[in-house]
């Protein structure tokens, strides 16, 4: 029995029936084990559905909660990130900008195997210059400046987001953690004293 994920998708951009195929077409030939796979699709009238191969885990949001009773090893935590960003890196290589990395969208296998996921923004560079619409799309706290400003997605925003779920990882902070007071998880970070960061989880130094 094999167990997969359906998600519906929501994305405006993917109306038009032809160009929901192609984009269908092009994640579908990505193959790399720290990426989703996606199985195949479903489209009738105005539903788009996306079926991907099944993570165990849940998602590493899931994980740095405060609330786990058994928060990730910083063994985990380098494994994860790693496999992350060569996740990421086979996308870019594929000419492909996730848009939306953000702790939510890593998934975990039952061995926690990092599995990029949730494309519903991604789009290929070219693309996302051709459009003169100022559209931000991805989740606060994740998106790079230069991105809310412009509107337009690169590899180096990607890059930044990623940076954030660095930040994640290490801090065991999410992006909107309540005593950030307003400000971000970045900001927060470059405003701590180094000398008395004391915000990782107590049981990191057993």
């Amino acid at each position: 029995m094999v167990k997969i994920a359906v998600k519906q998708h929501r994305d405006p951009k993917f109306q038009e029936e032809e160009e929901f195929k192609s984009e269908v077409h092009a994640f579908s030939k990505l193959r790399h084990k720290n990426v989703v796979k996606l199985l195949g699709s479903c489209s009738e009238g105005s539903h788009r559905f996306l079926v991907y191969e099944y993570a165990c885990n849940g998602s590493l949001n899931q994980h740095l909660s405060q609330n786990r009773s058994t928060p990730l090893t910083w063994m985990l935590r380098v494994k994860i990130a790693l496999g992350a960003s060569r996740g990421l890196n086979y996308l870019h290589h594929n000419n492909i900008i996730h848009r939306d990395v953000r702790s939510t969208n890593i998934l975990l296998s039952h061995d926690h195997e990092p599995l990029l996921g949730d494309f519903g923004l991604a789009r290929p560079p070219f693309e996302s210059d051709q459009s003169s619409e100022h559209r931000v799309d991805g989740t606060f706290g994740y998106s790079a400046p230069e991105y809310v400003d412009s509107g337009k997605a690169s590899t180096k925003t990607d890059v930044y987001s990623f940076g954030v779920v660095l930040l994640e990882l290490i801090t065991g902070r999410g992006t909107t953690d309540k005593t950030f007071e307003g400000t971000s998880l970045v900001e927060w970070v470059r405003n701590k004293n180094p000398f008395s960061f004391n915000c990782y989880n107590k049981t990191f130094n057993s």
